[in-house]
């Protein structure tokens, strides 16, 4: 029988008693999982003895060892191309994984694209930052990889990625580019996405741990800076790329040409701005939406939210109205649990029926399809 999940995980020099721990874990679930560990220190006499007497033991286990050291991308790629289940994921060397609310998910449903659950972290003495994940959006996706630890995929499509698309560029951030380039597999389909609300994934705190620190991947963040631009100039977009600078895991991107609506001025002359917010009355496409006459610093907070916002990407995705809100709209959202629980400076959408936004908001409002009457809109949020 097929399994259901497959676990890539790569070794290098891995302590004995880390791996010992992950597999107590995961042998009450061997029945729907397979565990497809890469041994990338083919040197480390007892790390190979342990391994392939695992094999031999434990029968949903598939075994690797690389003939030298290859690194983590090719280590990937080897756990990848040993993988049969119908989703996969990757379950570090290090980390922790309770499968129950994960395979109860797949058992209940087993049409997703993608799945994800929350995380936490620990050390020797206890577990902490447990991170309520926000519901996934196509917008704050593509800026931050919130929905790492644990992310499940659909083999078959992750094969294709890495047959096709040229992942060994960005080897230190290979998840994050799968992540990009799986999405890119969805244009013009709605991805099927389930979050799974349970603690299911530990990150383990160590010293040599990028759950302690970010910086122990020092070429991260110019690979991210870079695999961004080149996701979003494959959508037609002129991207300039930064990472935050308080947040160092968080992509901040601008916007300047690609699209009609980045022609507004660039100028807080009040005559300008004006004029051509008047000018909207003619168009289809983009319009003020709700109350009138407007604040003019309500317009000058929606025209600088706008070279935010990958228009041109969002069109592949949505077909939805998208209304951009100025921050005094917020408080009608704040109740919302993504709301709540997406970081600061970060673009994301949240989906709400037609009905409510005319009766509480008012804003920018782009259609993708003016001749379409949808009963939902999407609302660009960035707190």
């Amino acid at each position: 029988m097929r399994k259901i999940l497959s676990l890539i995980t790569p070794l290098y020099n891995t302590p004995i008693n880390y791996l010992e721990e992950l597999k107590e874990q995961l042998i009450p679930y061997s029945e729907q999982t397979e565990w497809v560990l890469v041994n990338d220190s083919p040197f480390n006499e007892e790390l190979v003895g342990y391994v392939e007497k695992l094999k031999i033991d434990q029968k949903f286990i598939k075994v690797h060892t690389n003939k030298k050291n290859l690194g983590i991308y090719k280590s990937y790629v080897a756990g990848y191309e040993l993988a049969s289940g119908v989703y996969c994921g990757i379950l570090d060397h290090d980390d922790h994984m309770d499968l129950r609310a994960v395979l109860a998910c797949l058992e209940k449903e087993d049409d997703y694209d993608l799945l994800y659950s929350n995380e936490y972290k620990f050390d020797e003495q206890r577990k902490f930052d447990f991170f309520d994940k926000p519901e996934l959006d196509i917008l704050s996706a593509a800026f931050y990889f919130y929905s790492h630890h644990i992310t499940l995929m659909k083999t078959a499509i992750v094969k294709r990625v890495i047959k096709e698309r040229s992942l060994g560029k960005y080897s230190s951030i290979f998840d994050i580019c799968l992540m990009l380039d799986y999405i890119n597999e969805f244009r013009n389909s709605e991805m099927k996405v389930a979050h799974i609300d349970s603690f299911s994934y530990g990150w383990r705190v160590h010293q040599n741990s990028t759950a302690l620190n970010i910086d122990q991947k020092p070429t991260a963040h110019m690979e991210r800076i870079k695999k961004t631009e080149e996701f979003f100039k494959s959508f037609g977009e002129t991207p300039i790329v930064s990472i935050d600078q308080s947040i160092q895991y968080l992509v901040c991107s601008e916007f300047f040409s690609g699209h009609d609506l980045y022609n507004i001025p660039l100028t807080n002359n009040r005559e300008g701005i004006e004029r051509w917010f008047g000018s909207l009355s003619n168009d289809k496409n983009v319009s003020w939406f709700g109350n009138q006459p407007v604040a003019f610093e309500r317009i000058i907070e929606v025209l600088n939210i706008i070279h935010r916002l990958p228009f041109k990407y969002l069109e592949e995705y949505t077909t939805l109205p998208t209304i951009i809100v100025p921050k005094c709209c917020y408080k009608h959202l704040e109740s919302d649990p993504s709301y709540q629980k997406h970081l600061s400076n970060v673009p994301f959408i949240l989906k709400r029926d037609l009905n409510f936004a005319m009766k509480n908001l008012n804003g920018l409002i782009v259609k993708t399809n003016p001749d379409i009457n949808e009963s939902q809109v999407n609302i660009i949020v960035i707190k």
